[in-house]
């Protein structure tokens, strides 16, 4: 929907949730393919972290350098009704991740990483949100940029930490 919209903020929410997916088929095959290695165990594991941030980082590249490079408008204020049901839907799962999270987060560190990762991915839905409200009523067509820019760069420093 972000190629189809022309929209870098809903392209870089995408790659982020596709970096996501994809950090989980990663982590699944690392574990497995470390059971039967217990001597290579974290050697294995340390390729698996370093290609999830090489897939990271590679998206918000690519990402930014066409925010930068493509000085067209990205995005109409007519195509921002798609941006804000997409926002709105990605903020109501994420907030519902949230709360299931929240309780079980207390007594268990990795869940509290997944619930301190869902409030982060609601932060970005909501950065879609004020960014579909400046296009929608004040026409600031480069919102959307400066909101990709953001999102990557919160993305980068989140995840690659």
């Amino acid at each position: 929907m972000g190629w189809q919209l022309h929209s870098f903020s809903l392209l870089a929410v995408a790659g982020h949730l596709f970096v996501d997916i994809f950090s989980i088929f990663i982590a699944l095959f690392v574990s497995s393919i470390a059971q039967n290695r217990h001597h290579q165990k974290e050697i294995i594991k340390a390729w698996g972290a370093l290609l999830n941030g090489f897939l990271l980082l590679g998206i918000a590249i690519f990402i930014s350098v066409n925010v930068l490079i493509n000085q067209e408008p990205s995005l109409t204020t007519e195509a921002s009704f798609p941006l804000l049901g997409i926002a709105i839907l990605g903020l109501i799962i994420k907030v519902i991740n949230a709360s299931l999270l929240s309780e079980p987060s207390h007594h268990n560190l990795n869940l509290r990483g997944v619930f301190f990762h869902a409030i982060a991915d609601a932060v970005n839905f909501f950065s879609l949100i004020v960014a579909f409200f400046a296009i929608f009523f004040f026409g600031w067509l480069w919102v959307d940029r400066v909101a990709s820019l953001g999102i990557i760069c919160f993305m980068v420093v989140r995840d690659c930490s």
